[in-house]
């Protein structure tokens, strides 16, 4: 047994608030659009920044490992040269050494009695010391050589080590960067597949607000149908009828349109008999009386045949209800 228990503004208003929402989620899904395209523009963004970033820190890298090879070449010579210049020294140590020693020897030696050995002792004993102040002079001169090639060397190595730690310093940096564009492409990712749930979702959400909302068309269609046919089938004019619908059973409309259906032809026998009876008293009898009892049984007979005249009518209306309801509480929804 189907009931119905509804009312056709109450249902158009069910259909309107299911468009409104269906409205509603297609706006928020267009501000997630624009929000996850927001993203995707900064992401990219920064992307694109880091990216020239990097090619300035490889370029950095690659002037400082340049400079660094240069500067381990001019050490290899630099060191070369202070070795070399180290022997000379050692060479020139040994040179003053033997020179000064022979400086010794001369000035102890005998002076001599006569002028010319006299002449000649101070001649060997101003050799000696011009030989020791030549070769202090050149031992002189070779550790400042010394000392200015290994300040070179000292400049280069600390030179080094600072290009060391820059180069390791930009590697990590290079690293770091690298990292920071990968964490952003797996972060956007990570959205952009939010970004399509979301989508999937708020698509069947539409869906299915605008499916709610073709349902309720469809349910308010079916019972302002309907009850257009019961205002009909009661001689009412639909713009001032209650069409509120409140039964227990819609085939109680059936039952009723058989009712008239069966009463119009009950009326209709009974009118045709009552004439048949009437037409035998006249013709047979003769009585008057029973005649006019006949006759009146067929006036009332046949105001009842007009009484009953538009039931078939109203009874097909009822039919058309029963159709309507019957659509309406067979309506389906399926949620996506």
């Amino acid at each position: 047994m189907s009931s119905v228990h509804v009312s056709p503004e109450n249902i158009g208003r069910f259909a309107d608030h299911a468009r409104d929402c269906a409205s509603e989620v297609n706006n928020e899904l267009a501000k997630g659009r624009s929000a996850v395209i927001d993203v995707e523009n900064k992401v990219n963004v920064a992307i694109s920044n880091t990216n020239a970033l990097i090619e300035e820190m490889v370029r950095d890298f690659e002037h400082a490992q340049k400079v660094y090879e240069e500067n381990c070449e001019l050490l290899e010579k630099k060191e070369a040269e202070y070795n070399a210049v180290e022997k000379q020294l050692s060479a020139a140590r040994d040179s003053l050494e033997a020179a000064q020693e022979e400086q010794t020897r001369a000035k102890n030696s005998s002076s001599g009695s006569t002028p010319e050995e006299k002449k000649a002792h101070d001649s060997a004993v101003s050799a000696a010391n011009s030989a020791v102040s030549s070769a202090s002079s050149a031992v002189s001169s070779l550790k400042s050589e010394l000392t200015k090639i290994g300040k070179v060397i000292e400049r280069i190595n600390r030179a080094n080590s600072r290009l060391r730690d820059i180069m390791y310093i930009v590697k990590n940096q290079m690293r770091e960067a690298r990292e920071y564009i990968a964490g952003l492409q797996k972060q956007l990712r990570a959205v952009m597949g939010k970004k399509e749930r979301f989508e999937s979702e708020g698509k069947r959400a539409v869906d299915s607000f605008n499916t709610l909302a073709i349902v309720a068309t469809n349910a308010k269609s079916y019972i302002d149908s309907a009850c257009k046919s019961l205002a009909d089938a009661a001689d009412k004019d639909y713009s001032s009828y209650d069409n509120r619908v409140s039964m227990n059973s819609i085939h109680a409309l059936i039952d009723a349109a058989e009712i008239m259906e069966n009463m119009k032809e009950s009326v209709q026998n009974f009118t045709h008999d009552q004439k048949e009876r009437v037409q035998e008293f006249s013709d047979t009898l003769g009585d008057s009386i029973s005649y006019h009892m006949a006759q009146v049984g067929a006036d009332i007979g046949e105001k009842m045949v007009h009484a009953t005249a538009t039931f078939d009518e109203k009874a097909q209306k009822l039919r058309q209800a029963y159709k309507q309801l019957v659509a309406y509480t067979n309506i389906h929804y399926t949620r996506y």
